[in-house]
């Protein structure tokens, strides 16, 4: 049985930016010592070439750069004026740095499609070729909260296939995805995880203690991304299709929501709620849920909440 095809329950990140009304160098400290930890419990930053999607104000990439220091990268990151964050990279690292200033979700994901409407002629062209980076980091967000008014009310999803689609374009073969995603039991996130699987040698989750501890973002790494697959091929022109439906689909060109059914394109979900599909959900989210729950409970804790775990 599937769940119901609601577009406000789908597990979407639409809290905006998670640390507050903080300076960007701050944001990106706090951000490059989240992502140290991380590293510390899967040793994955290696890399010579590498892209950070939603980079500013910077603080995965100067880790990166600082782990491999003859490693170059590009970053892709909304502008300051159109609600983006601004750059603080050290100085000193900048020369090996792209910087693309850009809206992720109106590069032409999908050129390759007959039917693009008029519209179309604001899309940019994606600022680098196929399959040239041997790492690619998809953190993307919405830095204020998005509206309850929202005409696109589908824009979360939206973002998140738009980075995704963007990464299986940037990867490299064998490569390495570290991307964000929001709720494990949520349906669209299972789906991409068992997506990721299919077309990875493996995947594992992450979750930053210092920053996400307490809530449901986490991050799954997919290594050994297989480019030569057809699964790979199936589930680029799956995340096309969707990527043109909520930027131009419906009447007038201005995009709708996907439905539910559209949506299993990228994973049926029948294959989700198969034993094999469930014991992956659940491998990959134990690690994520169990360093949420003791984040939860250690904060209860300081407000004076005693609670008796046996009976939870």
């Amino acid at each position: 049985m599937a769940p119901s095809d609601n577009t406000n329950t789908e597990g979407q990140p639409n809290e905006g930016d998670c640390v507050g009304q903080i300076t960007d160098e701050e944001r990106a400290l706090r951000l490059r010592l989240s992502l140290e930890g991380m590293n510390g419990v899967i040793n994955f930053i290696l890399t010579h070439r590498f892209l950070d999607i939603g980079c500013c104000p910077g603080g995965y990439s100067t880790l990166v750069m600082n782990i491999c220091p003859n490693a170059t990268g590009m970053g892709i990151s909304l502008p300051v004026p159109d609600g983006g964050h601004g750059l603080a990279i050290p100085g000193p690292l900048l020369p090996r740095f792209d910087l693309q200033l850009a809206d992720l979700t109106m590069f032409d994901l999908a050129p390759d499609f007959s039917d693009t409407p008029p519209s179309s002629s604001s899309l940019q062209p994606i600022p680098f070729d196929r399959n040239t980076f041997d790492l690619v980091i998809c953190d993307a967000h919405y830095r204020q909260r998005q509206p309850i008014n929202d005409p696109r009310p589908w824009s979360g999803t939206r973002l998140y296939i738009s980075q995704l689609l963007l990464a299986l374009h940037a990867i490299h073969p064998g490569g390495r995805i570290f991307l964000t995603l929001w709720r494990v039991e949520s349906p669209l996130t299972a789906q991409i995880l068992l997506a990721l699987d299919r077309i990875s040698t493996s995947t594992h989750t992450l979750k930053s203690r210092s920053i996400h501890e307490q809530r449901p973002m986490f991050y799954v790494l997919a290594a050994g991304i297989q480019t030569n697959s057809s699964e790979y091929t199936t589930l680029v022109y799956s995340l096309k299709k969707l990527w043109w439906t909520m930027t131009f689909g419906d009447v007038g060109g201005q995009g709708r929501d996907a439905t539910w059914t559209e949506k299993e394109m990228i994973t049926p979900w029948d294959d989700v709620m198969t034993e094999a599909g469930l014991a992956l959900i659940s491998r990959l989210g134990t690690p994520v849920w169990d360093i949420q729950s003791n984040g939860l409970l250690r904060f209860l804790q300081s407000q004076g909440i005693e609670l008796d775990v046996d009976q939870l």
